[in-house]
């Protein structure tokens, strides 16, 4: 891999962080921002809220972040697939994540929850007590996000665009060769790569198109399907909620702030290896097995979670147990996180769907998913007063449910380029009906053992009649 590649690389892994550290900002910060936001409740309005309204607010509040993630999904797709990723992922990303982060400062500085929510809505060792994580000083960590934000700006924006992007959407082959050989080196095979895209973009003759297009056509509905039933994984899993709830979680089960702050530090380094290991897993192993295993993971998670809410309904007065199986949970859905949880409907897509049908599969399996997510959120504090651990049952059946299609149906995709998948796809298409109870059962009963859903194994003879 050329040296720049992995520069480039390492400096967005690092930098773009901004914006999950601000999405997670509630979350770490949750017994310092409940005063925050008492104090704000009282000073403006002249509120005293009792406990049950708190958390509906609370809730509330928690769920702002999903209806801008709700508006992003309507958005993003449409300006990626006309502005470039380069301007979407990096100037109007950055823009957002710079606001976000003054928003949360300045309502610090003025008392005031609104600007809280607009930041939030927009959008470690830092949230220990002793440091950032106390009544005077939870501003300091949207502040480290707005450096951050800052830099990937700054330097974000030299980085040329994407070579694929250039080449097949917008038609510029001189800079499409330049950014190939910025990110790949002089050594790579221009050639190789141009009859690439010049394959794929042979697939669509249009330079973008709908999501009535994508539906029309059996090959790309079927992708489309696949590709949404990889983003409920992780709309139903318990991720959602233990980014706006894991402390106060920790804190149910028995810890004290300083001891659930230590967990949440404990998982983020036992699991960092994970994101070295995951990259090389999932070519040595395959997508669908890592994928497949990412989804029992979760399914791990909530059902540790519900017995750990479980210990806590029924008062078994068992602290440390409790907070054993409560962390044991929330280890199993980091370890899902580490190895590519929130990258499997991303890599699908990008897999099973040409470039210049990415926006529109992208925006459906983003905005459907999420929200999901913005009712999990919003209805969890509630729930839980009211039902305890009964709020993850459903989540249970449902993530068990996708597991068993992503058994039959998802394909293993490594090492093909997009046209020969799509080909592949289209000929697997012919043979069925394109329709959600074909997902359902599965692409080949009378093969499935032998493919497990793959699109067609033994391809080179089929694709010659193709």
């Amino acid at each position: 891999m050329n040296h720049r590649l992995i520069l480039v690389t390492i400096f967005h892994a690092i930098f773009s962080t901004f914006g999950d550290i601000e999405a997670c900002v509630l979350n770490f910060m949750n017994v310092p921002l409940r005063h925050f936001f008492n104090e704000s409740l009282h000073y403006h309005y002249d509120v005293s809220a009792t406990e049950a309204e708190f958390n509906l607010i609370f809730s509330a509040i928690a769920s702002t972040m999903f209806i801008g993630i709700l508006v992003g999904g309507f958005t993003m797709g449409y300006m990626m697939d006309y502005y470039g990723r380069k301007a979407t992922g990096v100037y109007i990303r950055s823009f957002l994540g710079i606001v976000s982060a003054l928003c949360m400062i300045m309502a610090r500085m003025f008392l005031s929850i609104e600007f809280f929510v607009v930041g939030h809505f927009l959008a470690g060792p830092l949230c220990l007590p002793s440091i950032f994580g106390n009544d005077s000083s939870w501003w300091g960590l949207p502040a480290f996000c707005l450096g951050l934000a800052v830099i990937h700006l700054l330097v974000g924006s030299v980085f040329p665009k994407s070579p694929k992007y250039l080449y097949i959407t917008e038609n510029k082959k001189q800079e499409a060769m330049f950014s190939i050989s910025f990110y790949h080196g002089d050594q790579t095979d221009i050639e190789l790569i141009e009859e690439e895209y010049d394959r794929e973009r042979a697939i669509m003759t249009q330079g973008h198109i709908s999501l009535k297009q994508v539906w029309d056509n059996p090959t790309l509905r079927w992708s489309l399907l696949i590709c949404l039933v990889c983003g409920f994984v992780p709309a139903c899993s318990a991720i959602n909620v233990k980014s706006q709830y894991q402390i106060a979680m920790y804190i149910r089960f028995g810890m004290t702030q300083s001891q659930a702050t230590l967990a949440l530090m404990i998982l983020s380094f036992a699991t960092f290896p994970l994101c070295i290991i995951a990259p090389l897993a999932i070519e040595k192993m395959g997508r669908r097995p890592l994928f497949l295993s990412v989804s029992a993971l979760c399914i791990f998670e909530l059902v540790f979670l519900m017995f750990a809410h479980a210990f806590c309904d029924f008062h078994f007065n068992l602290p440390t147990i409790t907070s054993i199986i409560g962390f044991l949970g929330t280890l199993g859905g980091q370890v899902a996180l580490m190895m590519g949880l929130l990258n499997l409907t991303p890599i699908m897509i990008s897999e099973l769907c040409p470039h210049v049908a990415r926006a529109p599969v992208g925006q459906v399996v983003q905005v459907i998913p999420i929200i999901v997510c913005f009712i999990s959120v919003l209805t969890y504090p509630v729930t839980v007063a009211r039902f305890g651990a009964l709020y993850f049952f459903p989540l249970i059946i449902v993530s068990s449910i996708l597991f068993y299609l992503l058994y039959q149906n998802l394909p293993e995709t490594a090492g093909l380029p997009v046209d020969r998948i799509v080909r592949r796809l289209t000929i697997t298409t012919r043979s069925r009906q394109a329709s959600v109870s074909a997902l359902i059962h599965g692409i080949d009963h009378h093969h499935h053992h032998q493919h497990y859903g793959t699109l067609i194994n033994d391809d080179d003879n089929e694709l010659q009649h193709d």
